[in-house]
């Protein structure tokens, strides 16, 4: 390359101006910033609505797959440690001991018993650790030296605990706000480079 090429594109790379692409990256990180927010605050909302329909007891199913096809598809949506439905473990719970209690075995009259006397604890406290306490240490001093919930099928807490994985990119708005403030960087960081580069090689000619 000779000296009328290099000051050919030492002239084009002074015409961008530094100062402007740095303006530039500045209004996109915060527009990154702002669109990023606005999916976690969805996602968020989203989450919410899964829990009060788990309270609610109604379209629990419909509400986890509204929020599962919105974290699975945007950026910025994790969930943490997921979601979890505490109303139906505890719904599916009480049908245990119930169940247990309405059947043919002859212990059914102890989880009967146990039913009458910590329901009341629940509705009081509203606590189910409290619920599930309270039926543990009665089935033990109803039937010692047995295993107190051996006969009750309760349900594993793990299958009402859902999470779904978000990406790590995703092509909406905040993905391509992204994308662009990265190109903008980059493009900073190559025109000073250059820039220094041809500077010197220029001084080195003369």
């Amino acid at each position: 390359m000779n000296k009328r090429q290099l000051h050919h594109w030492f002239g084009i790379i002074k015409r961008v101006k530094t100062w402007q692409l740095l303006l530039l990256l500045v209004v996109l990180v915060g527009l990154s910033a702002f669109f990023l927010r606005q999916n976690n605050l969805q996602m968020l909302t989203l989450r919410n609505l899964v829990l009060k329909a788990d309270e609610d007891n109604v379209d629990v199913d419909k509400a986890l797959l509204n929020l599962q096809h919105y974290v699975t598809a945007h950026m910025n949506t994790n969930l943490g440690s997921g979601v979890a439905l505490q109303h139906s473990y505890e719904r599916a719970y009480t049908a245990a001991v119930d169940a247990a209690a309405n059947s043919n075995n002859p212990q059914a009259a102890i989880y009967t018993q146990v039913e009458l006397q910590c329901r009341p604890v629940y509705q009081s406290t509203h606590s189910f650790p409290a619920y599930t306490a309270c039926a543990h240490d009665k089935l033990g001093q109803l039937s010692p030296g047995q295993d107190p919930l051996a006969n009750v099928k309760t349900p594993s807490s793990d299958l009402y605990i859902f999470n779904f994985t978000s990406p790590l990119w995703s092509p909406d708005v905040a993905g391509f706000t992204v994308v662009l403030t990265l190109f903008v960087a980059i493009l900073v960081i190559f025109k000073s480079i250059t820039y220094l580069i041809l500077r010197a090689i220029l001084r080195s000619h003369r």
